[in-house]
């Protein structure tokens, strides 16, 4: 938290000068309340974060600038915050995450109509949208997340910036939704692109990288191949310690890969 302080200072100080001269309900005054509630959702404080972020949406009401790509910036905002905003809540009100795909739906809508639907940021926007989907009704609107994760993929794959910690979680988020759809090889597939992304980035030693290789081995022995689950939770076991909580569990899952290798093999003796 300490690290964003003196963001916030200098932000906060930007603020203040901006209202002494009138000049906060303006465009720039709604990217410097936007950029603000970015530091505070940085800070966990989402409250604040909306707060802030639907005084922006306000003065971009009020000074016709929502219909552009920083508008659409803003709203995507908007929608990731209300995610947070429920899934912290425990879900105790469901219309956030109708509020949170209305502003992800006007948000596409705009970078649609001023073609920067087709950007990295773009694909960031899709990404949220798929997670709302997912929050909002697992199953229900499975197909919808899909969808929009794959969409993001593909511009990732146009831009050729699918190999970023960003992307590894898009992929990862993918691959779980073909779970669910059982879809297991297509799954494998993603979860094997968001591992290669998160090692060109030097970030599989991370929380995400090892949710991956989690995710990933769990997936290969429940598809039959404790071989290959044992390579990939070895390669988690190297980079995350055994007193992490992570490492525990990818400990827990070899334990299981070893006995499934064993059983594959005929041999059910050894412990």
């Amino acid at each position: 938290v300490g690290k964003y302080d003196s963001s916030m200072k200098y932000l906060q100080e930007s603020k203040r000068i901006r209202e002494d001269q009138g000049e906060l309900e303006t465009p720039e005054g709604a990217n410097l309340l936007r950029s603000i509630g970015v530091v505070c959702a940085e800070q966990q404080d989402i409250d604040r974060a909306l707060e802030t972020c639907n005084e922006a949406r306000c003065i971009r009401e009020k000074t016709c600038s929502l219909d552009t790509p920083d508008g659409a910036r803003l709203l995507s905002n908007i929608g990731s915050l209300m995610v947070r905003k429920h899934v912290n809540s425990k879900g105790s009100d469901p219309s956030q995450l109708d509020e949170a795909l209305q502003c992800y739906e006007k948000a596409r809508k705009i970078r649609e109509e001023t073609d920067t639907i087709r950007t990295d940021e773009g694909a960031q926007l899709l990404y949220g949208e798929g997670n709302a989907f997912l929050v909002r009704d697992g199953d229900k609107d499975l197909d919808a997340a899909i969808d929009r994760y794959e969409e993001a993929k593909k511009i990732r794959e146009e831009r050729n910036t699918l190999d970023t910690p960003e992307a590894a979680r898009l992929l990862s988020s993918l691959a779980s939704a073909l779970l669910k759809r059982k879809q297991v090889d297509k799954a494998i597939d993603n979860f094997n692109q968001a591992r290669r992304a998160l090692e060109l980035t030097g970030t599989l030693n991370t929380s995400d990288g090892a949710k991956v290789l989690q995710q990933l081995g769990q997936a290969l022995l429940d598809s039959g191949e404790p071989e290959k689950a044992k390579e990939v939770l070895e390669q988690g076991i190297d980079l995350h310690p055994k007193g992490t909580q992570a490492g525990q569990n990818l400990l827990a899952m070899m334990k299981n890969a070893k006995a499934s290798a064993r059983k594959a093999k005929g041999d059910v003796t050894r412990k």
